[in-house]
């Protein structure tokens, strides 16, 4: 389940990449781009399928997030780039050398901590009762009803009225 997974991420990322890359976009602003779109996606996919109460289908959901995907790809071929983007730029307090190992430090420690955080929700139950008491169980009220609809009337506020974004990613 999980290569499976891991190959519809990679291609809904290159369905997005053919409509994010341009010549005059360089790699790290498109990853940046890439990435927004995706979960983009994944939250337009998961409210149009919540209209039709289908989120709890796989098929479906894969489906209709790849078309979204090639969708927006197509529309954003559309937007004309005429030149290089540009940023202001800012004085760096930093000798090169110094700004350099503060890049790689900051990099290194995002990745190590990116990899514990892995190792952990794949080894670990969660046992953060805000997590245990309404954000998991709203992922699966969400799946069994196959909408984002309101579950309850009677519930916590907190479970009916919270943000989709967490509880989409789970």
């Amino acid at each position: 389940m999980h290569a499976a997974f891991l190959v519809y991420l990679l291609v809904l990322g290159a369905i997005l990449a053919v409509g994010v890359k341009t010549r005059f976009l360089g790699w790290a602003p498109a990853l940046v781009a890439i990435f927004l779109l995706v979960w983009a996606d994944f939250i337009l996919t998961a409210h149009l399928l919540s209209l039709f109460s289908a989120i709890h289908f796989t098929g479906v959901y894969v489906a209709a997030s790849l078309a979204l995907a090639a969708a927006m790809s197509a529309g954003l071929r559309f937007v004309p780039l005429e030149s290089e983007l540009t940023f202001p730029q800012f004085p760096n307090p930093f000798s090169p050398q110094i700004s350099r190992y503060i890049a790689w430090f900051l990099a290194s420690t995002a990745a190590f901590a990116l990899f514990i955080n892995l190792v952990m929700a794949f080894g670990m139950l969660p046992a953060n009762p805000d997590s245990i008491v309404y954000r998991f169980p709203r992922a699966y009220w969400y799946f069994g009803h196959g909408s984002l609809a309101h579950f309850s009337n009677v519930a916590d506020p907190r479970a009916l009225y919270y943000p989709f974004n967490s509880t989409l990613l789970y």
